[in-house]
């Protein structure tokens, strides 16, 4: 019984997760069907940025609030409208701060451009998304979940054909906009009652300390796996900086399917910690590596064998060795990043670990920015490349061993 209602909710919110990404994915092929190479490559640099300042603001809300709201499940000791209403408010003021202070460099310091103003809405969008995201995984409603991301995913993918065919670049920096925007407001109608109850100061400030550490997290995530970007754009590489994203883009997609596992087991994990200790927690653990293991080598084979055909036929345009030798050398981190992905998303950030997550990163970056420092503007592609796959297994391998420890 309990095996199928996991089962039920993770068909759940592979739906939603593939929707949702798959749609952000989708979006994103489309502009890389319509713009020429060396456009992409400027949306991607510029989303690379906007999406920097909005992981900052996100704050692991999502996370956060899923925590919570799991744990006063159990204990009964918040209402769920505090919850929410208080993360909202986290959520709308630090992603506004972060919007004002864009915007002002943006002026002062980049001339105004206006191709950043069209990214805005990202940025206020993203964490109050993680908010209502939260609720429903703390609630476990993820059929509700899937259902409200299906449509307006639909509608964005509709607008963006028509709005990149019609406005090139710009019409792609609106429709990421757009996407965000639609996403937050279907999520944001049925949960007016509870977006406006009364905050709670104390909470405010709890969330914030649990979620800050789950940002920095976060952060260091976002900046690792942007590292190659920008020194692929130091050196001038601004097609492979598209090649780049484009492949980063399709294995997180992927990776988050093994995220929505992590995600679906974390409010069991937090019952099973508290009901049964850190032993059965180890051995659920394993268990989970193993499988996770075994169906990511699955996935990646299946990967091998298709993806490049179906860019042969569907954007020629990339078809070339350079995109290929990116593609085949950086998808080796996706076995390891599989297996992250659950754990930290099912265990570690749940079971109130999240600081385990960054010392492994911080080491990770610390070495991509070495390279940049030193070599950044002479080092060859393929080798870095190379380096960036070793650096990220390692850093992989390192979160799940130091939280195995820590049980």
């Amino acid at each position: 019984m309990k095996n199928n209602l996991i089962f039920k909710d993770f068909l759940w919110r592979a739906l939603q997760i593939g929707f949702r990404q798959g749609a952000y994915l989708l979006i994103f092929l489309i502009s890389a069907a319509f713009l020429s190479p060396i456009d992409f490559g400027k949306l991607s640099l510029l989303l690379a940025i906007v999406l920097l300042i909005s992981t900052i603001g996100n704050l692991g809300l999502s996370s956060a609030v899923s925590k919570f709201i799991a744990e006063s499940s159990i204990k009964h000791d918040l209402k769920i409208k505090t919850i929410v209403s208080s993360s909202f408010f986290l959520g709308f003021l630090v992603s506004a701060v972060l919007l004002v202070l864009s915007i002002i460099y943006n002026y002062y310091f980049q001339s105004v451009n206006f191709y950043f103003l069209f990214l805005t809405p990202v940025i206020v969008f993203t964490s109050l998304i993680g908010v209502y995201d939260g609720l429903y995984v703390g609630l476990k409603r993820f059929k509700s979940l899937a259902i409200l991301t299906i449509i307006p995913s639909i509608l964005s993918i509709l607008f963006t054909f028509w709005c990149v065919k019609n406005y090139s670049l710009t019409g792609a920096l609106i429709s990421q906009g757009v996407f965000y925007g639609v996403n937050f407001f279907f999520l944001f109608i049925p949960n007016i009652s509870l977006t406006f109850g009364r905050f709670s100061g104390p909470l405010i400030k709890k969330m914030f300390s649990y979620s800050i550490v789950i940002a920095v997290a976060n952060v260091s995530l976002f900046l690792y796996t942007r590292f190659v970007l920008f020194i692929l754009n130091s050196q001038g590489s601004i097609e492979l900086v598209g090649y780049y994203e484009l492949v980063i883009r399709i294995l997180f997609v992927l990776i988050n399917i093994f995220a929505a596992i992590g995600i679906i087991l974390g409010p069991r994990k937090i019952e099973e910690h508290i009901s049964f200790g850190k032993d059965h927690i180890r051995k659920q653990l394993v268990k989970h590596s193993k499988l996770s293991f075994y169906f990511s080598i699955i996935i990646l084979l299946f990967l091998y064998l298709t993806f490049p055909l179906v860019l042969k036929n569907l954007f020629p345009e990339y078809y070339n060795s350079d995109f290929l030798f990116i593609f085949h050398v950086v998808s080796l981190i996706f076995p390891l990043y599989a297996i992250e992905a659950v754990v930290s998303n099912g265990y570690i950030t749940p079971l109130g670990y999240a600081k385990i997550l960054i010392y492994p990163l911080i080491l990770g970056i610390l070495a991509l920015g070495s390279i940049w420092l030193f070599m950044g503007e002479v080092i060859n592609v393929k080798l870095l490349i190379i380096l960036f796959v070793i650096i990220t297994n390692l850093v992989n391998l390192l979160k799940i061993i130091l939280f195995y420890r820590k049980l």
